[in-house]
């Protein structure tokens, strides 16, 4: 059966999806990416079809809020109980016994998804450590549905695409078991000067992407032979040598694929991995950074540049309230089942993450202030009181 991509075959957005597009460029850069397929997004599209979701798909475009969950839940359920054709799961299990891998990791690849303007971080359903074909069909029909979970229905409302022009491919790639893992951005997302930006924490890094720890960071000259290490939390030790060995390769890599870059990288013994690609979605310099005033304030890291002010909401838990407009998120941490707060917040301040986290990235391409890494932050700042967050100079302060 055709539509069962391997990934030194061309592809195209449409065909692959945002993550695969991103894999097999950086694969045919020569950079070192665990062996991977697609299972392509005419697939999904078939299934559609087959289903007639268009019509319920236009009717989201007209709901918001709240409203949205009853119908997505909806559409997710009939992509669940339509399950994978059988034709197509044989291919998918021939094709993941030749990818010989133990263990795969399966993850979502949508058509809007790591574009130029929008990453849709963490907005599609991923899955680790899968073992055994029917783990692997239940992950991919899990992907195909988060097509309409509810944090990519408002994302896509938010940047105006229509949830029917949108299919989901599905990468399932072999499985690497790193030392240290991190995220990568060849350029400050931030700030003008010439150096590469590392956030790094032991292990895989699917919690320094949610933002639930506090990483290392490391800040490393795009020429010369300077870094500096920012933060220390996570003890990843990584060495200059490594260091500078990832500096060279990204910054390779940036000039072949004629972008700046957002990488995902894990060390495995010697070998530098290269899990995802894409461009840098979220650059907005900050404006020159204000002389602080008053007296009380809290200090954490300025992750999206811009002043709000506005009442704070001390949220533990994604569902425990709505915001109203222009209430400023407190939290431990985001991650994708956050994404609705972030269309009427007018601020975000976390306990953890750092520059390169789901939230700081989400608060960015919302156009949002955002300090991260303030300590304590739901316990200092009461819930509903006014709170002005400086995301230019990494401050929360109480007027």
């Amino acid at each position: 059966m055709t539509g069962i991509a391997r990934i030194n075959e061309p592809t195209t957005l449409e065909r692959g999806g945002g993550k695969w597009l991103g894999l097999c460029r950086l694969h045919a850069e020569a950079a070192a990416v665990p062996k991977a397929l697609c299972v392509e997004a005419h697939h999904f599209r078939e299934l559609a079809q087959r289903l007639q979701l268009a019509e319920d798909a236009d009717a989201l475009d007209a709901k918001e809020g709240q409203s949205i969950a009853p119908l997505s839940a909806a559409l997710r359920a009939r992509i669940q109980r339509a399950g994978i054709p059988d034709p197509l799961r044989s291919a998918i299990l021939t094709a993941i016994r030749e990818l010989g891998a133990e263990r795969v990791a399966v993850r979502s690849s949508a058509t809007a998804e790591d574009l130029a303007d929008a990453s849709f971080a963490g907005q599609y359903d991923s899955f680790l450590n899968l073992q055994g074909g029917s783990a692997v069909l239940d992950a991919v029909l899990a992907c195909w549905a988060s097509t309409f979970s509810d944090r990519a229905v408002a994302s896509r409302q938010r940047l105006g695409i229509a949830h029917r022009d949108v299919a989901m491919a599905v990468v399932i790639q072999a499985m690497v078991a790193p030392e240290v893992s991190g995220v990568a951005f060849t350029h400050h997302p931030l700030e003008e000067r010439p150096v590469l930006l590392v956030e790094a924490c032991t292990g895989l890094g699917e919690e320094l992407v949610s933002g639930r720890l506090d990483p290392d960071r490391f800040e490393i000259d795009r020429e010369g032979q300077h870094w500096r290490q920012l933060s220390g939390a996570a003890g990843t030790n990584l060495t200059e040598s490594r260091l500078f060995a990832m500096r060279d390769e990204f910054l390779r890599l940036e000039a072949q694929l004629g972008f700046p870059a957002d990488l995902e990288w894990s060390w495995c013994g010697d070998q530098l991995y290269l899990l995802q690609g894409r461009p840098i979605s979220t650059s907005r310099p900050a404006a020159t950074r204000p002389q602080p005033g008053g007296d009380e304030a809290l200090q954490g890291t300025a992750a999206s540049p811009g002043v709000a002010e506005g009442r704070a909401r001390v949220l533990l838990e994604a569902d425990q309230v709505e915001l109203d407009p222009g209430d400023v998120l407190v939290t431990t941490f985001t991650d994708p089942a956050w994404t609705r707060h972030f269309t009427r917040a007018s601020a975000l301040v976390m306990e953890h993450g750092g520059l390169l986290c789901h939230g700081a990235i989400l608060a960015r391409e919302c156009g949002i202030p955002a300090v991260v890494g303030v300590p304590r932050a739901t316990s200092n700042i009461d819930d509903r009181r006014t709170i002005r967050v400086d995301g230019d100079a990494g401050e929360v302060r109480f007027p």
